[in-house]
């Protein structure tokens, strides 16, 4: 068998669709053919037929100009003209039996499928051009019949008779079908023969005429006049100064390509440091911020703490006037005072037994003693003695020792008088309290309101139902809110920024677009919670307990998720601009992209899904 010279050979396409054109032809001029020429109007394909010789042709039965592409073989096969006889490939669609039926009753050689695949376009090809048809009548035929599932004529016939064996009607039609197709056949033999006949007529037609005419013998050229010495050395020196030129303007070009080269390299080694030092700025800012948040934390503490001991202080300050201690500047002798307790608590009736006196009348030691003599002699019972004054202080110690029984004998000889108060004992000097620390007898001690998170939640899930019109959104920024119970709770678009939420129960609640920014969610329980569109920025999640929480589209930036718990967590679309996870357990979070776990804080122990993966910074 003789090998087709491809570079030799001359192609003609003919198509209307530009892609389709495109693509043939590329792969026609890739596989070696010599020249391919494309259009999509049959009138120039026929005029250029006429004039030059071709080895095949290639048209689409897709045309939409002058009746399609059957029109256009039709046309080509009954020209009286050397092309006649040319072979014709026809692009046709895929599961369309009746084009590939008319195209061979007009004369197509072969036909090529749509899809089109590379190693049968060039098998074809190449074939026509040999002029060897490889008779793809049947062949393409059965292939359509695959294709469509067994749907051609045949295929239905012969369901329709397993159906109904017994149906002689069914038989008729398919003899008569059969004989049809016969006729059919019959006729495409003849008419092939005579265009044969036609084709075989023509060409000994042409073949007479060249033997007639003799060929024409093209313009004879001047000869040319040869060059001289001079000229042969001008004609070298200008080709060699052009070859230099051309070899300088490479030389040129390299250096410009590598100078770009170099720049390009530079800029992306600029932006690489760029990159990383703005990353390391943001990581610097998320550390400043996490310490302020902190010391500010921790100051709030303080502060509360300072709060709630002044408020315990101010509950365990004695009562205003009980057990009054005199001023330093003029304490009495505690002898003294003790022998003009004596005789008042004697004589006071009612519940008043034993007061102690004011320190605005501190009695003189000389009139104490004298007023109670004559007290002692009326006094009914058996007669107590007195406690003798002494110029120099008496000891305390002494002096009420005596005065308790002495009290005692009083209150038996008068059981109508309620048993008095035990007097305050005496301060020492050194813990007498200043007179500004001592409360007033009308002061009212403040006692911080208790905060009522039902109350809260109530008004809360109101506001939210009425859209705001009743009543109020819950806001209780920096509270110490630590172990609170939220379960199921609605709080969304509520107000909990820096708020002390450490070992809270979120579990099922709702915190859709809440602000939780700088919060305190350390060992929170979080399970099965709500929290899309929230703001956690510069939260502290750490050891929280993050399974199946709904995280889409929350600002996790600057947020410490070390040892939280994250299974079937979904992060779709959330913000993790310095989120610190060194070390946590992202292996079963749903939604997380590698752009970005770029963003985030992480290092080697991080576990990570599959897909994702870590890159240590250089």
């Amino acid at each position: 068998m003789a090998a087709l010279d491809r570079k030799a050979t001359q192609l003609l396409i003919l198509d209307d669709d530009s892609d389709s054109r495109f693509f043939l032809r590329s792969n026609l001029m890739r596989a070696g053919f010599g020249e391919v020429h494309t259009t999509g109007d049959p009138h120039t394909a026929m005029t250029y037929l006429q004039r030059n010789k071709i080895s095949a042709v290639l048209v689409s039965s897709e045309l939409k100009v002058s009746g399609g592409g059957l029109t256009f073989v039709k046309e080509l096969r009954d020209k009286a003209s050397p092309s006649a006889d040319v072979p014709i490939l026809m692009v046709v669609p895929s599961g369309d039996a009746n084009i590939l039926q008319q195209g061979i009753h007009h004369g197509v050689n072969d036909f090529i499928v749509r899809p089109v695949s590379l190693s049968g376009l060039l098998k074809r090809v190449e074939n026509a051009c040999l002029k060897r048809s490889i008779t793809p009548n049947r062949e393409v035929l059965s292939k359509l019949d695959r294709r469509n599932g067994g749907n051609d004529r045949r295929s239905a016939e012969s369901r329709r008779l397993k159906q109904n064996p017994a149906d002689g009607q069914l038989k008729e039609d398919r003899r008569s079908k059969t004989e049809k197709r016969a006729g059919t056949r019959r006729d495409f033999d003849r008419k092939r023969n005579k265009a044969r006949a036609e084709r075989t007529a023509l060409k000994a037609d042409a073949k007479e005429k060249a033997v007639e005419k003799p060929p024409e013998k093209p313009p004879e050229k001047p000869p040319e006049k040869p060059m001289s010495r001079e000229e042969k050395a001008q004609l070298w020196k200008e080709e060699a100064a052009a070859a230099e030129a051309q070899k300088k303007r490479a030389a040129a070009k390299k250096k410009e390509e590598a100078k770009l080269w170099k720049e390009e390299a530079a800029a992306a080694e600029a932006q690489k440091k760029q990159a990383a030092a703005k990353k390391k700025e943001e990581a610097e800012l998320w550390e400043k911020e996490t310490a302020a948040a902190a010391k500010q934390k921790k100051q709030a503490e303080t502060a509360r703490t300072e709060r709630r001991n002044d408020f315990d202080a101010e509950l365990t300050a004695p009562e205003p006037n009980a057990g009054a201690v005199p001023e330093k500047e003029s304490a009495p002798d505690p002898a003294t005072t003790a022998e003009a307790r004596k005789p008042q608590e004697e004589t006071a009736p009612g519940p008043n037994a034993g007061a102690v006196p004011e320190k605005e009348s501190a009695p003189d030691p000389a009139t104490t003693a004298e007023a109670r003599k004559p007290q002692e002699e009326t006094a009914p019972g058996p007669k107590v003695s007195a406690v003798p004054e002494k110029e120099s202080s008496p000891d305390p110690a002494t002096t009420a020792e005596e005065q308790k029984p002495q009290e005692e004998t009083a209150r038996a000889e008068r059981p109508d008088v309620p048993e008095a108060e035990p007097a305050a004992p005496e301060p020492d000097e050194s813990d007498v309290p200043e007179e500004s620390d001592v409360p007033d007898e009308g002061d009212v001690v403040e006692e911080e309101p208790s905060l009522d998170l039902v109350a809260v939640l109530a008004d809360h899930k109101l506001w939210l139902e009425t859209s705001g019109k009743e009543g109020a959104k819950a806001s209780l920024p920096q509270e110490d809110l630590q172990g609170a119970d939220f379960k199921g709770a609605d709080l969304s678009n509520a107000n909990l920024k820096q708020a002390d939420l450490a070992d809270a129960l979120f579990e099922g609640a709702t915190l859709d677009w809440a602000d939780l920014r700088l919060s305190y969610l350390s060992g929170a329980n979080l399970i099965g919670a709500s929290l899309h569109g929230a703001k956690l920025r510069r939260a502290d999640l750490s050891l929280a307990k993050l399974d199946g929480a709904d995280l889409r589209a929350v600002d996790l930036a600057g947020v410490n998720l070390q040892g939280a718990s994250m299974k079937d967590t979904d992060i779709t679309g959330a913000n993790l601009l310095s989120t610190n996870v060194k070390g946590a357990h992202l292996k079963e979070v749903t939604g997380l992209t590698q752009s970005q776990f770029n963003k985030a804080l992480a290092d080697g122990d991080t576990e990570l899904p599959p897909g994702i993966r870590y890159i240590p910074p250089e």
